[in-house]
């Protein structure tokens, strides 16, 4: 059985919670397959606290290599800025989901909107980090929607702000690819 760790971890205010859905292609043998898999932890994402909120979860069955991944994301309430998430697969692959969205040198706070509720995907023409730099929508609860690349800065999600401004995207769901989901 394969552990993949989710961690959402805040600098501050956020009472939500959040459900995860990875799509996995795989293809073996000259044939594609996709699994779907969810997890949903439906808890608060604890205020000030970096530890956050973990999910470890089981994935079995997949007998094959990572092709392609995507992963949706449904995360109510709070202030988007305040929020890195990421995801760890158990033979290889990382992947920061979020991270801070909207901080740069000249806002340290990030975006003030109120969750998330979109797909992560590496095709995706935008990158989730500036989302309000590009054309976007927030359904009625204020949660941006749509298709986005992750944000990929494998920074720590406390340094600068500037540091923001000039940090690559280089941590992206591309790096599960070829690895096998069930750990083994």
């Amino acid at each position: 059985m394969a552990r993949i760790k989710k961690l959402f971890s805040r600098t501050a205010r956020l009472p939500a919670a959040g459900i995860l859905f990875c799509l996995w292609t795989t293809i073996a043998f000259a044939q594609t397959t996709n699994y779907n898999f969810s997890f949903s932890p439906d808890a608060a994402v604890p205020d000030g606290n970096a530890s956050g909120l973990a999910l470890d979860a089981n994935v079995a069955g997949v007998n094959s290599s990572v092709a392609n991944l995507t992963v949706s994301l449904d995360i109510s309430g709070g202030y988007d800025g305040d929020l890195y998430a990421y995801l760890r697969g158990p033979n290889g692959g990382f992947a920061v989901l979020l991270n801070r969205t909207g901080v740069t040198g000249g806002n340290s706070f990030g975006y003030d909107d109120t969750g998330f509720n979109m797909t992560f995907a590496d095709s995706a023409t935008g990158n989730v980090h500036f989302y309000q730099d590009l054309s976007y929508d927030l359904n009625g609860s204020g949660q941006l929607t749509g298709d986005w690349q992750p944000d990929g800065r494998a920074i720590d999600p406390l340094s600068d702000p500037s540091v923001f401004d000039t940090a690559q995207p280089a941590s992206l769901l591309d790096s599960f690819d070829g690895t096998n989901p069930d750990g083994k």
